[in-house]
């Protein structure tokens, strides 16, 4: 169990661990998709996308067409779906086309993912650990775990919060399945640990996991089609305003409560981290994460950003500031004795 407040600070790179496509891969993924013919069938994918936005904003003839047809061509020069997004943040048909198309892939890539989730039996099965254990969720619970007993699970995840930048369940269906798995617990009880949780999406989900009766299983249900512009409202990219006015001071609070911060496959862009500073700065604390594939001066950058967020008041030449260019995987590896303490 950790015994200091941690905060994690979760990016795509995380969800990918576990077969989650991020960036130009989602958006090659979104581009196939709305990669529509007049030889589809009305059952095919893009097909299915369109009938769902026509039938929430009805347009005239072939205007959500041609915006998927759009997306289709142009995506594929993009970072991300939301970087293209954000190009066109002027064009309705645009931002409607491509976030229910996300809504379609986040759905499908769940039920794709390394968790291995037998959806057409979700009530009687949980996940298979053999296909996720080299994974950071894995080791980040052994660490969570360890000195939790049966009788005291209920506050198992009491020291921790969570910032994730991703529109996926992965967290919270990993959560709610490794605890049934470890203690033994039944299917209603490990989902009303997770939801006690402090658990923060900035940019939305696709859906709420829980409760069942308003939110959606993970993955989707089998090969049953949404409607996927209904869910989509549910999303905004990264320059969108936060749609509640709790999201930033929530935000805001986790990061200065935080005794330690840990950044997962998270890319530190400018905007997110704009996203993540206090309007104070905060008192001084441990920072640590994973940085992969950055050259040292672009780690050197970032770092001086975080530290900008601390009270230059304290001795901020005290505190740890470890960006380690490695996979989460081995985060969990490198820091197992210095996190949880």
């Amino acid at each position: 169990m950790f015994q200091r407040k941690t905060l994690f600070v979760i990016g795509a790179g995380a969800s990918y661990e576990v077969g989650i496509p991020v960036g130009i891969k989602l958006a090659k993924m979104i581009s196939e998709t709305l990669s529509i013919t007049r030889d589809d069938s009305a059952d095919s994918p893009g097909q299915r996308i369109l009938a769902s936005i026509y039938d929430k904003w009805p347009a005239g003839r072939n205007v959500y067409q041609q915006a998927a047809g759009a997306i289709s061509r142009g995506v594929r020069l993009a970072n991300s779906i939301d970087d293209y997004l954000d190009q066109h943040s002027t064009d309705e048909p645009i931002q409607r086309v491509g976030k229910a198309a996300i809504v379609r892939a986040i759905l499908n890539t769940e039920q794709s993912s390394d968790f291995k989730y037998d959806f057409a039996n979700a009530r009687n099965t949980l996940i298979d650990i053999d296909n996720i254990e080299n994974t950071w969720f894995v080791k980040f619970f052994r660490m969570l775990a360890t000195g939790v007993n049966v009788v005291s699970v209920k506050s198992i995840l009491n020291n921790v919060a969570f910032i994730v930048f991703n529109y996926d369940r992965c967290l919270e269906f990993f959560l709610v399945q490794a605890l049934q798995l470890s203690y033994g617990i039944g299917a209603n009880d490990a989902l009303e640990i997770v939801s006690r949780c402090s658990i923060l999406h900035p940019y939305g989900v696709v859906a709420p996991l829980f409760p069942l009766d308003n939110g959606l299983p993970f993955g989707g249900q089998g090969l049953y089609e949404y409607d996927y512009a209904k869910y989509s409202d549910n999303v905004q990219i990264f320059t969108e305003p936060a749609k509640t006015d709790n999201t930033l001071f929530h935000i805001h609070e986790y990061m200065k409560a935080a005794e330690q911060i840990i950044f997962l496959g998270f890319g530190f862009h400018n905007r997110n981290l704009d996203l993540l500073r206090p309007v104070e700065k905060m008192p001084m604390k441990d920072i640590l994460g994973t940085i992969l594939g950055q050259s040292p001066n672009s780690i050197e950058i970032v770092k001086s950003k975080l530290l900008r967020m601390i009270d230059g008041d304290q001795m901020v030449a005290k505190m740890r500031m470890d960006l380690s260019d490695m996979e989460c995987k081995d985060f969990f590896d490198y820091h197992q004795r210095a996190l949880p303490e």
